[in-house]
């Protein structure tokens, strides 16, 4: 990945009397002479530190957030000459360096602090060097080196730090500024991650099974955020967390050990037979190898000896029950609908035209507006303008839909009147969304594809 250089200057001038502007025959001159630093200890930027201790850019490591104090010996030949005596910039800059051609953390820029220094003129024939500390904190930066996890190196992030010299009225293209440099490697400081947090397992939804089948326990929908946007699996990430995961039998009519036929490729997949009718409860535990205690979750499974075909669920609408003013908010209740074999239902709210059919984008934006999420079993609406609007409800057990359909008027003022209520219709899921709408009194009337499009539209549109 490519590395964008940063450069922080830390700048400190001060001068002690009036000067004359002399030329500068001779520049300026700057030296390394010690570096001390002081290791953070909890990853909190503001410390606390541990006591300075010397630091030797050749053979030490430094950490983020670590504080690196830097001893200058700063010397210019004109102080020499009393009358030539003048402030010296100090200029102090950081570059990133990448390792070439692994890929590095993304590197920001060193910060540090400056101190204002001045010289006093030295006796003549006699410049003796000022020392001059520079402070510097190293960054934080994102994820450890790949490089380094593989041995290549023993750095993750390298900066050059150059220090450099001028005299206010020196000419840099004929004299160039006298530098120093040194060689900062720096490694991730452990202290400064944030908590690794836990995994959550999913063992999968309860399941009906007919006696003697053979099938899978799935784990697959376990998540561990560490591991967002990339396959754990993949040999070549390193920040990662490597998931373990345990299939056991808790309860049933006999004791049946899961077993996890591809431990390496397919490790949240358990396989088992059941023969005996009855309920059964596995556990999956999930451990991220971090966390002390594992992540559980259970799933139960109930053999039948047969299982009996599915009826379908019935679909039914509680709404207005006259009339209702330009403006108002109206409420649909879909609670009411039931399923004979008790499955879970979920749910789906359209508007369509008077046939059941699709409404132009036009008449959603400008008829009515959703107010709470269509696809729960009680919405709200927004009605935008008078006229009589069509609404049509969409229930699903697993495998079989039903449909019901509701008509609205909305007036200007309050009148009297009532609301059309079409009874719950039945079908198979396939018919349910296959066969185009019926009109709003039909019964038994499946859901086209196209009447779906409506709930796209009322879900991306915003209140006009």
């Amino acid at each position: 990945m490519l590395i964008r250089w940063n450069r922080a200057a830390l700048i400190a001038v001060a001068a002690l009397g009036t000067v004359a502007a002399m030329a500068q025959e001779q520049p300026p001159g700057v030296t390394i002479d010690s570096a001390t630093i002081s290791r953070n200890l909890t990853g909190n930027p503001g410390g606390p530190f541990a006591a300075p201790v010397p630091f030797n850019f050749a053979t030490d490591l430094a950490a983020e957030l670590d504080i690196i104090a830097v001893t200058l010996n700063v010397i210019d030949p004109d102080w020499i000459d009393p009358e030539a005596d003048q402030p010296v910039l100090l200029r102090f800059s950081a570059l990133a360096a990448p390792y070439i051609p692994s890929p590095a953390p993304s590197i920001p820029a060193v910060t540090g602090t400056s101190r204002q220094f001045g010289f006093a003129a030295n006796n003549p024939g006699a410049a003796i060097p000022v020392p001059v500390v520079v402070t510097l904190q190293v960054p934080e930066f994102a994820g450890r080196n790949q490089a380094r996890l593989r041995g290549e190196i023993v750095f993750d992030v390298r900066y050059t730090l150059i220090f450099e010299v001028i005299n206010p009225d020196q000419n840099l293209e004929e004299i160039p500024p006298r530098q120093a440099t040194a060689t900062l490697n720096v490694v991730e400081n452990p202290a400064a991650n944030p908590k690794n947090p836990p995994p959550f397992a999913d063992a999968g939804s309860d399941r009906r099974v007919v006696a003697g089948t053979t099938f899978e326990l799935d784990g697959s929908r376990t998540t561990d955020s560490t591991n967002t946007g990339f396959d754990p699996r993949d040999p070549n990430v390193f920040e990662k967390d490597t998931l373990t995961y345990v299939w056991e039998w808790i309860s049933g009519p006999e004791r049946v050990d899961p077993v996890v036929r591809s431990p390496v490729q397919r490790p949240e997949f358990g396989e088992i037979t059941l023969n005996s009718v009855g309920e059964y409860v596995f556990r999956l535990s999930v451990s991220d190898g971090v966390n002390p205690l594992p992540s559980t979750d259970t799933v139960k499974v109930t053999v039948v000896s047969a299982i009996p075909p599915n009826r379908a669920p019935s679909a039914r609408i509680i709404g207005p029950s006259g009339a209702v003013v330009v403006g108002s908010a109206i409420t649909l209740d879909g609670t009411s609908s039931t399923d004979p074999d008790g499955d879970a239902l979920t749910f789906r709210w359209v508007q369509t035209d008077e046939l059941g059919g699709k409404l132009p984008a036009s008449e959603v934006e400008r008829a009515f507006q959703p107010l709470s999420g269509v696809s729960q079993p009680v919405v709200n609406w927004q009605a935008i303008k008078a006229g009589t609007f069509h609404f049509r409800l969409i229930v699903n057990d697993g495998e079989a839909s039903s449909t019901a359909a509701i008509s609205v008027t909305v007036s200007t003022s309050t009148v009297s009147g009532t609301v059309a209520q079409n009874p719950s219709a039945s079908a198979d899921s396939a018919d349910a969304f296959a066969a185009p709408l019926a009109a709003p009194g039909a019964c038994g009337a499946g859901l086209a594809f196209g009447a779906l499009a409506p709930l796209v539209l009322a879900l991306g549109r915003r209140r006009r």
